[in-house]
């Protein structure tokens, strides 16, 4: 019997012994990995479309930026009153600018890391880094500040594929304030998760 996508694909075998059945968990597994990079796909292409238009005028982009960095200035001071490292990400021309909260950082005395992307030993990875090059351990990050293309109010976030983010969230501890700064239009129901 074949079941939908939900399932396990399985067929009924005879062998000697009477008849059962046998699933192939392994085609129905790789099955749903390639269904859920297709929903992937089509979500992001979705949403930077949608960040295309905002984007489009550079006004409303920094006005409704400055919004939200706001906010994000507020989120910190009341989620990590004693944040001393915060990590931002430097911003595609479509995303939300984040040089007033990096400037309300350093105006407050906080060390600002941006991530760099490392080859090492053939595969690629991130670190954090001060302006000033120096390397700061993800154990000491207080706020990380998420970028991501789509995100939901149960904190689903949909990055841009690399995979980078995902790493390092789950390297923090406890202690470390995550939080996305987005344009409503960026706020979904669902992202497209593994199960």
């Amino acid at each position: 019997a074949r079941g939908n996508s939900s399932t396990l694909q399985c067929r009924r075998r005879r062998p000697n012994a009477g008849s059962h059945e046998v699933c192939d968990s392994e085609r129905m597994s790789d099955a749903r990995e390639l269904l859920l990079a297709d929903d992937k796909r089509a979500m992001r292409a979705r949403m930077l479309a949608l960040l295309r238009v905002i984007a489009s005028n550079p006004d409303v982009r920094a006005d409704r930026s400055s919004v939200l960095t706001d906010r994000l200035a507020a989120a910190v001071t009341e989620r990590a009153p004693t944040a001393e490292i915060v990590a931002v990400y430097e911003p595609f021309a479509t995303e939300v600018v984040l040089q007033p909260f990096v400037e309300w950082c350093v105006d407050g005395g906080r060390t600002v890391v941006w991530p760099e992307v490392i080859d090492r030993h053939g595969s690629r990875m991130m670190r954090m880094r001060t302006a000033d090059g120096e390397t700061v351990a993800d154990d000491r990050l207080d706020v990380v500040v998420v970028p991501g293309l789509a995100f939901t109010a149960d904190g689903g976030r949909l990055g841009r594929g690399g995979g980078f983010y995902d790493r390092l969230l789950a390297t923090l501890g406890d202690d470390s304030f995550t939080v996305a700064v987005a344009f409503h239009e960026q706020l979904v129901d669902a992202v497209p998760t593994e199960p």
